[in-house]
């Protein structure tokens, strides 16, 4: 295992992680900036 795959996500990792994230797959760029 290198570095590289240690920053990879896997499908399982990602499921649980998925609906703590800001904004959607279409949604691309800074969609979760802090506008204050």
């Amino acid at each position: 295992m290198g570095v590289l795959d240690r920053l990879i996500l896997r499908d399982e990792q990602w499921a649980r992680i998925a609906h703590h994230i800001i904004g959607d797959e279409r949604t691309r760029g800074s969609s979760g900036r802090d506008n204050r």
